[in-house]
Formats: structure tokens, sequence, C-alpha cells
């Protein structure tokens, strides 16, 4: 059987019962972000990493962030006010996060930074079946924001029968200084009509305690509802109606965890509501997918909206040796926003974008194929922009796999940025400047060369890839001559900087014995700016070396113990750019332990304790404050 009648096969299979995926991170993991639709990891044209829903449940995590801290190439980056994910050296802001393969696209609510509320705003971790992990750019696919990679969050499907679960977590840290959170989700989902129709309904509350110390965690607090009533009137139909509504609070109190400079105690609340319908067809040998989705994100405190409209369709072609994806995307983004603009009293952009795109699979010979594709997006703001890609994927042996291509990725400027009737204020009270956007502002590029080694056998899965990314038209802003700008000591945005970040992965998995295994990560990035006033600075203010070691021992069929072991190298010089902290962290190294036991088949307990030796965060010495030593428990009850 050909590869591409494999695809139709699975493509039906989808449709017609909901799908079941690999519970360890092997590389024979189902995928479907690297080209769109159902492949093996080791087949998708790009460097995909996939976190299993074994994975997620046996742990207590703060944010998604912490999930995938063992994902090679990622680094966190930020504060303890929020964390946000870098791929490849690349500013966290290139990275794309999608649920279930729709954009999450937020970030202009925040005209200060996202600090993290890209990971708060989505679904509860025991609402989500797996993680899939795209390092290097995916811009053919997934356009404007993918240009270091994509965080694809896939959630789960019903059950054919009514059930519900209770997940219930906490995470204390030994030193009192340092606030409690506590997390829980009740979510029920099951048929309306059997095998037609049905529902799932999750609510979940997360509390953080703030801490009492200068630049700590604020005072947090997130609700999330979600809901999706899933329709399918024939075996090659099937439609999703998927809603939800987050609301992200957070305060700092003089005192405690405000920094010493500020004034005044503060608080944020933010609001995002999301609305999407799905509709996945199949016919002979085409699959059709096609998504309109409405997304609001409001800033209540700052008095700034974001709202984000996409309809995208594509479809699957299989014939012969080749599986075809053609596709297109329409996306209206509207923001108001009635606090930032000191310039006029223009307060509401818009934007309409739209692209067309084309990606091929080509299976040359049983062992060896080229995916070959094309992206051309279209905006009011900016002229034509294409997006190509090549890659090859060649099965040398039976456990030997090779992988290799040039993928392109770009950056839409953000709304303000391209607009010269906005000018924000920044500097604070005592040195106060403008910023005004620049309407003849291009889309920020890049170009990744990457290459993958992969041995796979029973018992060990090892790849390792090597890769380089050349970055221009980078957006920087720079003095504003008096004949753009009314405002003398301005800035205005220009494309001028270059930047290049390289480095090597190596991913490692071995089992000693069914019950017995060992993983390993590691990563090695270097970064650097290659012209304007920060020539020969960093991009971003990462460590050189990262490195997660892991082991699992399923020690009998109900209880299982697991430790990690992660090294984070001492950081990067300080970038020069005014996102970042000019502390240069030192290296450090954590040690977690964890232990499950389940009760019958419907009550899982798991407890552990997160950084045992108690390594201590100052912000003196790493830019940022976090607890040290923490306990942390998990109850998982389904009924």
């Amino acid at each position: 059987m050909n590869k591409a009648n494999w695809f139709l096969m699975s493509a039906s299979a989808v449709l017609i019962t909901p799908t079941g995926y690999a519970e360890d991170q092997t590389f024979d993991t189902v995928v479907v972000t690297a080209s769109g639709y159902q492949q093996e990891s080791i087949d998708a044209p790009a460097s995909v990493s996939v976190i299993s829903r074994q994975e997620i449940e046996k742990s207590a995590y703060r944010n998604i962030g912490e999930i995938l801290k063992s994902v090679p190439g990622l680094t966190l980056t930020g504060s303890a006010t929020g964390q946000n994910i870098s791929i490849r050296g690349m500013p966290s802001d290139y990275t794309l996060i999608l649920v279930d393969g729709r954009p999450q696209a937020s970030r202009e609510s925040q005209p200060s930074g996202s600090a993290g509320f890209d990971q708060e705003w989505l679904p509860p971790l025991s609402e989500i079946e797996r993680i899939e992990v795209i390092r290097g750019p995916a811009s053919t696919l997934y356009g404007s924001e993918a240009m270091g990679g994509v965080i694809n969050v896939i959630t789960r499907r019903h059950s054919d029968s009514w059930r519900g679960n209770l997940r219930l977590e906490a995470i204390r840290p030994q030193d009192s200084e340092f606030g409690t959170s506590y997390k829980s989700t009740l979510s029920f989902s099951g048929p309306l009509i059997d095998n037609k129709l049905s529902l799932q309904l999750s609510a979940s509350y997360y509390q953080k305690d703030e801490d009492d110390v200068s630049r700590g965690s604020p005072d947090k607090d997130i609700d999330s509802y979600l809901g999706k009533i899933s329709y399918t009137p024939t075996s090659d139909h099937h439609f999703d109606l998927d809603f939800s509504e987050v609301s992200q609070t957070r305060e700092t109190t003089l005192g405690k965890s405000a920094a010493a400079s500020a004034r005044n105690n503060a608080r944020t609340d933010n609001r995002k509501k999301v609305i999407a319908l799905t509709h996945t067809g199949q016919y002979h040998d085409v699959e059709e997918t096609t998504y309109l989705q409405y997304e609001k994100t409001t800033n209540k405190g700052r008095d700034i909206r974001i709202r984000n409209t996409v309809l995208n369709t594509s479809w699957v072609l299989s014939a012969d040796e080749h599986i075809t994806t053609i596709g297109g995307n329409l996306t209206k983004a509207r923001l108001t926003d009635n606090t930032t603009n000191a310039l006029s009293d223009l307060n509401t952009i818009s934007d309409n974008r739209y692209a067309l795109f084309a990606e091929n699979q080509w299976f040359l010979t049983d062992t060896l194929s080229l995916v070959t594709g094309l992206r051309g997006d279209k905006s009011d703001q900016f002229d034509e922009h294409f997006s190509p890609r090549v890659y090859g994927i060649w099965s040398a042996t039976e456990n030997w796999t090779l992988k290799a291509g040039v993928s392109t990725g770009y950056r839409a400027p953000e709304l303000r940025q391209m607009t010269p009737e906005w000018a924000q204020e920044s500097g604070g009270r005592r040195n106060p400047y403008y910023i005004y956007g620049n309407a003849d502002l291009k889309p920020e590029t890049s170009v990744t060369s990457e290459i993958s080694t992969i041995y796979h056998q029973d018992d060990l899965a090892v790849a390792v890839t090597a890769f380089d990314n050349q970055f221009k038209d980078k957006i920087t802003r720079t003095a504003c001559p008096d004949s753009i700008c009314a405002e003398a000591d301005s800035y205005y945005y220009i494309n001028i900087d270059k930047a290049q970040t390289r480095g090597a992965e190596l991913s490692a998995r071995y089992a000693f014995n069914p019950a017995l295994s060992a993983s390993l990560s590691y990563t090695y990035t270097r970064s650097k700016q290659r012209s304007g006033e920060n020539q020969g600075q960093p991009l971003s203010q990462i460590p050189l070396h990262l490195a997660v070691l892991s082991a699992q021992w399923s020690v009998t069929e109900n209880a299982s113990l697991w430790a990690s072991h992660a090294y984070h190298g001492k950081e990067s010089e300080a970038t020069g750019l005014s996102s970042n902290t000019e502390t240069r962290a030192p290296s450090y190294h954590l040690f977690d332990l964890g232990m499950g036991y389940r009760f019958g088949q419907d009550v899982n307990l798991n407890l552990g304790v997160n950084n045992l030796f108690n390594q201590t965060f100052s912000f003196a010495e790493y830019g940022y404050v976090d607890s040290g030593r923490e306990y942390w428990a998990t109850l998982d009850v389904t009924f």
C-alpha cells in the first residue's frame, strides 16, 4: 500500500471514531501539525516534538510552558509575573500558538508585552489530549508569527458514553514568602444522540496567592469555561462548534510583590472569548477542513480590545504518489485602543489579510519523499509576500532516517507599528518619549536550513538536528527625523536589523525493560544581531546549553515513580533591546521527583517535589524572582 492511500484510510478513520494517540514520545506518534494531515512524526517534513496526555497527567503545572521545558530547542523566558516561550533562540513573539489548529492571536491587547498571557488563555491541562511542537518556521502553512515555530494544543474528543472528570491540583512552596497555587477542573462529555450528536463542557479555576517578595508573582486568578458541540450527520462529515470564555486578573501590592520603585498597587483584568465552527469532510480522495473563528480579547484596565475573525480552508488530495494540500485564509483584525495613542484621536485600526497556500509531498520511491510548498500573503497594509519551503525525507534503512530542508518564515508588523497616525508614549514619567508607526514597514522574514538524522528501534530512539536561521528585515525603532515626527526626541519603527540563530538539538529515549525507561533532551543555541546599533550582541538572552534528563519506572501495575534533572546554562550577554534585562543569569541545576498511584480505574493520585535541592532565584542575580523547593499533589477522579 502506498503512503498516499495509507493517509486516506487514516483520515477516514478519524472521521468515524475519536482518535487514539500514542502515549509515549516515540517516532511512530501520529502528528497533524507539520503538514496539516495525519502522518507519523518520523515522516513529518519538520522537526516535531509531541507531549502526550500521559506526560501531562503525571504532574502539577502552573502553565503549559512548564510542560514543554523538556522539548529540545525551547526556552522559557520572562519573570515570575509570566513566562513566555522561545523556540530556537527567536523571541517569544515569533512563536505561533494554536488550539486544534486554530490561531490564538491576542498579543496586541498587551502593548507592554504579553508576560505569559498567551499560555494562560489556553484550555485547562485536563482537557488537552496532546501538544505538538514544530521547531522552526512554518509560515508556508500557518502564515504570520510562525517564524520561530508552532505550538499546537490538541484537545480531547468526547467519550462514547457520559462521563465526568474532576481534577484537583496544588503547588505549595517551602518558603512561606511565596504563594501557594490551587487549580480545580470539572468536565463532562457524552452523546446527546448516539453516533450523531455529543456535548463537552468544562469549568476550571486557578488561584495563585501573591508572593510576599519584591518583584515576585502577583495574586492571580484565572477562570476558564469551555464547551464543544459535535455533530456527525454521516461517516464522511463532522462538525464542531467550540466556545470558550477565559478571564485573568493579576494584582500586585506595595510591600509585597510590587517592585520597590512602584508607587501604587496595580491590577490587570483581561477577558477573552472565542467561538469557532469547524467542518471536516471526506470526498472520495479528498479531505477538507474548514473553520470560521471569532476571537475577542479585552484588556479592561487599559480599555483595549482586539478582535480577530479568521476563515481558513484546507483541502488534501491523494493521487498516485502525491499528497497535495491547497487552501486559503482570510483574516480580519480590528484593534480598539482608547489609551495609548498620544498623537491623535485615532483609536481604532483594522487590517484585512488574504492568503493562498499549496504544498505537495511526492513519494519518489518507497523510501524517499520530497515536500515543496508555497504561500502567498497580501494585506491592506503591505504588498504581496511569498513563503516557500522544500524538505526531503529519506528512510535509509529500517532504523535510520535522514531529513533535511529549507523553510521560510515571516511575521507581519503589528497594527500600531504600521500606523503613522499612532504614537505610543514610553520611557516613564522621568524620560518620556514617543514611538511613531510607519506605513512603509515590511514583514520580517527568515530562512532556516536544517538537517536531522534519526535512529529508532524497539528500545532506543535518538534524533540529532542542526539548524541555521537567517533573520532579516527585523523591525526596530530608531531616532525619528523632524520631517516625520512632530515631537522632539521621538522614535519610529523601521526595517533594518539582521540576525542569525544557529544550534543543535538532541533527543533520546531508551527502554531498559517494559517498566523502566529514560529520556534525554539537549539544546545548544547561539544568536547574534548582524546589523543595527546592537550588532554583535545576541538576539535573545537565552542559555547556550540546556539539558533535561528524566527516568520513569512503573513499579507495579498501579504505582509509578519518576525523576528529572534539568541543567540551565549561563545566559548569553544582554541583547541591548529594550524588552530584555541587563542581568546575565548564571547556570543552575533543578532536580524533581514524583510518584503516582492508581486506585482502580477511576482515581489517580500524584505527589512530588520540584526543585529538590532548593535552588533559589533572586532578582539581583537572575533578573527575576522565583520560589525554591515546592511540594505538589494532584487528584484525578473519573466518574
